[in-house]
């Protein structure tokens, strides 16, 4: 990749990516990222960014916030250079949440609307969202996704989200002290790139696959592809063994198409 002082993130990295899909298409690339990047090109690209003053633990969370953006915005990219070419569903579009702005206005306003309240209290929570997978034919409803580029202990972030903005869940455990409000059907995903040294949801072996399936990553992926109500899976972008239930990107996008056909 080219290092041009006038380069953005997205002219430099997203850029990388979209010559690769124009190549091999968004499914492939999608179900590899692992054969066209890896974390230390990320970062070496990122830190361009990054001032050459200021503490270690600033530059850190900085990086951190770039690495962020990153995954989300190539998420973005690869859902909708796969679902413009997809026959049948090219009425699907992904945006980052913080371009909800760009939804019709309906649609945004009941995202907007989705939260977690105490009754008689001020207190709301809104779910964590990264991406907002909608369609021009159905606006009733929307995927929505959490996107990580590490597994760690924003898998039980999510899980978290997971349990609080279902109502079922929450009329279980709290009767009618809390309150889901929501008037859209929407999923929650879990997309995670799973880009640790040493990874939670893949691995390059069997061997080594088969022991990460004994352990807490693994419960927590069956307890997300298991919940009936309102989890949209739990997906890697890589072609390695994966956990049992982690899928790649072609289980998301097929999740995503079944989920607008639904009536």
């Amino acid at each position: 990749m080219n290092k041009n002082k006038g380069m953005t993130i997205e002219n430099e990295l997203l850029d990388h990516f979209k010559t690769k899909i124009k190549k091999y298409g968004a499914l492939y690339v999608g179900n590899n990222i692992n054969k066209f990047i890896t974390s230390p090109e990320i970062d070496k690209a990122l830190r361009i960014y990054i001032r050459k003053k200021g503490s270690a633990r600033q530059k850190k969370s900085t990086l951190d916030v770039l690495r962020g953006k990153f995954y989300e915005s190539l998420t973005k990219l690869l859902l909708n250079e796969y679902f413009k070419n997809c026959k049948g569903y090219s009425h699907i579009r992904a945006v980052l949440y913080s371009e909800r702005d760009t939804l019709p206005n309906g649609l945004k306003d009941k995202i907007d609307n989705i939260k977690l309240i105490k009754k008689g209290k001020e207190a709301v929570k809104k779910p964590d969202i990264d991406v907002i997978v909608w369609s021009k034919k159905k606006q009733d409803r929307a995927f929505f996704i959490s996107v990580k580029g590490t597994a760690r202990e924003r898998i039980g972030q999510f899980l978290s989200n997971l349990f609080i903005f279902d109502p079922i869940v929450m009329q279980a455990k709290y009767g009618d002290k809390f309150n889901v409000e929501s008037k859209i059907k929407f999923k929650i995903a879990f997309f995670c790139y799973d880009l640790a040294r040493q990874m939670d949801l893949s691995a390059e072996s069997k061997a080594e696959i088969e022991k990460k399936r004994k352990g807490t990553k693994q419960l927590e992926a069956y307890l997300i592809d298991d919940d009936p109500n309102i989890s949209g899976g739990i997906y890697v972008p890589n072609n390695l063994y994966k956990l049992d239930k982690v899928r790649g990107f072609s289980g998301l996008v097929s999740r995503i198409e079944e989920f607008f056909n639904e009536k």
